[in-house]
């Protein structure tokens, strides 16, 4: 989608940073030392504004000590490292406290959700306006370059939404049409998307379950097997821990993840037989708590029904 790394060395280490001094390593040149604020209560530096804005992370990060959107060192082996892991495991992180009750506001790769539900579900992707134009080789999210208008399209319709959904066909693949039209760089790691490895980022570790989304694979999707957060892990904060070395910390995690070849899941490729779908549904519909069911794809309601009309 964006086009950055997703296979190399996991983005971790030690989150203190003099941004000073990194500024000095990476652009040449020491901002002077902070001066108060006359009106505010902060500080400013002066002849100069050290702002660092990580559009992939979603984080501005402040001068002085700080841990947003940290950079590995040194940033000359930059094409080494995991980006696409750590956005993913930032990006989650914060997916599930935008999920309490008392949350407000969410952080992280926002760019990167927006763009999938454009890809996911065009009902709600701006209609881009003519004249086109034309789409430049690189990451799938080019095809939105340009002027947008959302006035031809249901925008904040629950119904129109669900309709969207119902309507999706056990054999429609969305980037299976895609994926040759884009640059060598942008499906290098190919052999690793489907597998159950940790992301990390720093102090951070999120599960990734490709397993649970097959069929975006090409493959069939089986009942899946229960997985939940980590609550310890959703524990750890940087409270009282800048200095220590998530290296170590999180070894057990970085071993998994050198060894992501290994553990790499496999399915049945999709054909024309959807009664593998009878047991999906069956485990979906059990598990699931929802006030409404959405309609069934003609192609999974037929095969479910005739499944339970042989039932005793």
């Amino acid at each position: 989608m964006l086009g950055v790394p997703i296979d190399g060395l996991p983005m971790t280490g030690i989150v203190k940073l003099e941004w000073p001094v990194l500024c000095r390593d990476l652009l040449g040149h020491r901002p002077p030392d902070p001066v108060p604020h006359p009106h505010e209560n902060m500080s400013i530096l002066a002849g100069a504004s050290v702002v660092g804005v990580h559009s992939v992370y979603g984080q501005v990060s402040k001068p002085g000590v700080g841990h947003a959107s940290i950079v590995p060192e040194p940033i000359s082996d930059a094409k080494r490292y995991n980006w696409g892991n750590g956005a993913l495991a930032w990006l989650y992180r914060h997916l599930c406290k935008a999920s309490e009750m008392k949350a407000k506001k969410i952080r992280g790769a926002l760019m990167l959700v927006q763009l999938w539900a454009y890809s996911r579900f065009p009902l709600i992707c701006p209609v881009t306006r003519l004249p086109q134009p034309a789409v430049e080789a690189g990451p799938l999210a080019r095809r939105w370059k340009g002027p947008k208008s959302t006035t031809e399209h249901a925008t904040h319709v629950l119904a129109a939404y669900r309709a969207s959904l119902s309507s999706i066909r056990a054999h429609q693949e969305s980037y299976r049409d895609v994926l040759d039209l884009l640059p060598p760089y942008c499906t290098s790691g190919r052999h690793i998307w489907r597998a159950i490895v940790p992301l990390i980022y720093f102090w951070i570790v999120e599960e990734h379950h490709p397993e649970r989304v097959f069929r975006q694979f090409g493959m069939k999707q089986m009942p899946p097997e229960i997985v939940d957060t980590s609550v310890d892990l959703h524990r750890i904060s940087l409270q009282g821990k800048l200095e220590r070395t998530w290296l170590q910390e999180h070894a057990g995690y970085i071993e998994r993840w050198a060894h992501r070849e290994e553990h790499v899941a496999e399915a049945p490729i999709l054909d024309r037989d959807t009664t593998y779908l009878v047991a999906y549904m069956e485990s979906y519909q059990r598990m699931t708590r929802r006030k409404r069911y959405l309609s069934l794809p003609l192609d999974i309601s037929g095969s479910l029904k005739r499944s339970k009309d042989r039932s005793p």
